[in-house]
C-alpha cells in the first residue's frame, strides 16, 4: 500500500474534521483553529497499533495559554465520547469544545496512516478543547484515558457474552419479578460493562477478581451488599439452607 504524503493527509483530515458537527459546536472555530485541530488529530492518528487508541495532548490554543487540546483516535465503537468526557471530568478539567467526526482511513501493516476518506476502516477522531492542567495531571489524564478506553473495548467486544450471562442469571432466579427485571436490563435498558461471579457461604465471601480485570464494584460496595444479604438470609432462611446459589446484581453509576 502506497503512503499518502503528510500534506495530503492533513488536507483530507482538515476537510472532514467538522463532518456532522452542530453549529453551536463550531462557534469561534475559525479556519486557523480548524487547521490546528486537524494537526493535533493527525498526530494522534499518524501511527496506531491495532486495538489501541492514538492520543495526542498539546497545551495552548493560539494565544490562550490557559487551555489545551486533546485528540483521541480509536476504532469506531459505542461509548467513546461519553467515556472520554467522564475521564476528563474525573480530573476536574472543564471541557470547552468536543468535535467527533468518524472518518474512513487506510493503514499500512505497521499501523501507519496511509490514506483518509478513501475506504478502509472507520475510526473515531475525537477532538476536545479544555482548560489547561499541570504536567502531572496531563500525564495522569493520558494514562487514565488509555486504561478506560481499553475497558470500553473489552465491554464492546464482550457485549454478546455479557448479555448471555445476564440472561443465564435471569433463568436461575426463582423469583419471577427479579427475573423479569434482569431480562429488562438485558434487553437494552442497561449498559453492561462487566460480569462477576461471587460465592457467598455463610460469613465467607470469595472475590474472583484477578489483576487487570475491570472491577464491576468497589470493595466497600461489595462488603455492604453482602452484609445486607447476610441479615436478609438470616431472617428468611430455613434451618437447612442447602447450597443453592441465587444471582445477585450490584448496580451503580459509571
Amino acid at each position: 500500500m502506497s503512503k499518502t504524503p503528510i500534506k495530503s493527509l492533513a488536507e483530507a483530515l482538515h476537510a472532514r474534521l467538522t463532518d456532522g458537527a452542530l453549529p453551536g459546536e463550531l462557534e469561534g472555530f475559525d479556519d486557523t483553529a480548524r487547521a490546528a485541530a486537524s494537526a493535533t488529530n493527525l498526530a494522534a492518528a499518524a501511527t496506531r497499533a491495532p486495538g489501541t487508541p492514538g492520543v495526542a495532548l498539546e497545551t495552548g490554543l493560539g494565544e490562550d495559554s490557559r487551555a489545551m487540546r486533546l485528540a483521541v483516535v480509536n476504532d469506531d465503537m459505542p461509548f467513546l465520547v461519553d467515556s472520554i468526557a467522564a475521564t476528563i471530568a474525573a480530573h476536574d478539567i472543564a471541557i470547552r469544545r468536543i468535535i467527533h467526526p468518524v472518518v474512513a482511513v487506510e493503514r499500512a501493516g505497521d499501523g501507519t496512516l496511509a490514506g483518509i476518506g478513501s475506504g478502509g476502516s472507520r475510526e473515531s477522531m475525537v477532538y476536545i478543547e479544555m482548560e489547561r492542567a499541570d504536567a502531572r495531571d496531563r500525564t495522569g489524564l493520558v494514562r487514565d484515558l488509555e486504561r478506560n478506553l481499553a475497558h470500553v473495548r473489552a465491554a464492546v467486544t464482550d457485549w454478546t457474552e455479557l448479555r448471555r450471562a445476564m440472561n443465564d442469571d435471569a433463568n436461575r432466579i426463582p423469583d419471577a419479578e427479579g427475573a423479569a427485571l434482569l431480562r429488562w436490563f438485558q434487553g437494552g435498558s442497561m449498559t453492561l460493562v462487566g460480569h462477576e461471579t461471587w460465592l457467598y457461604e455463610a460469613a465467607r465471601v470469595s472475590d474472583p477478581r484477578h489483576p487487570g480485570m475491570l472491577p464491576t464494584t468497589s470493595g466497600e460496595v461489595s462488603r455492604k451488599s453482602f452484609a445486607w444479604l447476610s441479615v436478609a438470609t438470616s431472617r428468611t432462611a430455613s434451618a437447612d439452607r442447602g447450597d443453592d446459589a441465587t444471582p445477585m446484581m450490584l448496580a451503580g453509576s459509571w
